[in-house]
């Protein structure tokens, strides 16, 4: 069988992405920074120190452009200057933010974080097809969510990194149900894992798709034990 060709539509809007991205997930309290195009890093002095120990420059880019980006959502929420945020450089390697729950994304250029009272994960990807193989090895649907693989992947991707999950170890436990599917190039979904239940959107601009998940309770959701 040959690979399906799910890339999305490059007729897309151009300007939904910044202003109406997760307008439905906001109304439930949570808060996104994005940041898409030209580096936009973070001149805190104890993010520049960390960055500093770093051999790549790239690395360092992708550090402190995600380091912005977080403290930018979670000052959001907190309702403080970026500078003032906790951020903690965990062992895996992650920023874990202080008094809230966050989640961090990149992909080629392109950043998005999410902040939230609830646990909430967020992912992006550049239009591509998926493979069969690869497909297959993450327990994908036969008919993905919104008939499309990226968005269903990009879905998962976000609903497991609420909860520390990598996609490889939990991927086929995640099950979706589409609520809708809106003319504006949105989707609003529901998911299930391993009895977490989740409220997720996934958006897309012709050159980035972007999905959003939020958990319905903070309850039980440390990071699970991978596979």
């Amino acid at each position: 069988m040959a690979d399906r060709d799910d890339t999305i539509d490059k007729r897309a809007g151009e300007d939904s992405t910044s202003s109406a991205l997760f307008t439905c997930a906001q109304e439930r309290g949570v808060r996104i920074a994005l940041h898409i195009g030209e580096p936009w890093p973070s001149e805190v002095e104890e993010d520049q120190v960390i960055a500093a120990t770093f051999g790549s420059v790239h690395r360092r880019y992708e550090f402190l452009t995600g380091r912005r980006m977080l403290r930018d959502a979670a000052s959001h929420l907190l309702d403080c200057a970026p500078e003032r945020i906790v951020a903690e450089r965990k062992k895996d390697g992650r920023t874990a933010i202080g008094g809230v729950f966050s989640s961090l994304t990149h992909t080629r250029e392109a950043f998005g974080a999410a902040a939230a009272n609830l646990p909430v994960g967020i992912d992006v990807e550049r239009p591509r097809v998926i493979p069969d193989a690869v497909w297959r090895r993450i327990g994908g649907a036969n008919e993905p969510l919104g008939g499309n693989r990226l968005i269903e992947w990009t879905a998962t991707e976000a609903v497991l990194k609420s909860l520390g999950v990598g996609l490889a170890g939990g991927g086929h436990y995640v099950t979706f149900a589409l609520e809708t599917k809106r003319a504006d190039h949105q989707l609003a979904w529901t998911a299930r894992y391993l009895g977490h239940r989740f409220d997720g959107w996934t958006h897309w601009d012709g050159d980035l798709v972007w999905s959003l998940a939020l958990a319905h309770t903070a309850a039980g959701t440390e990071r699970a034990p991978e596979e």
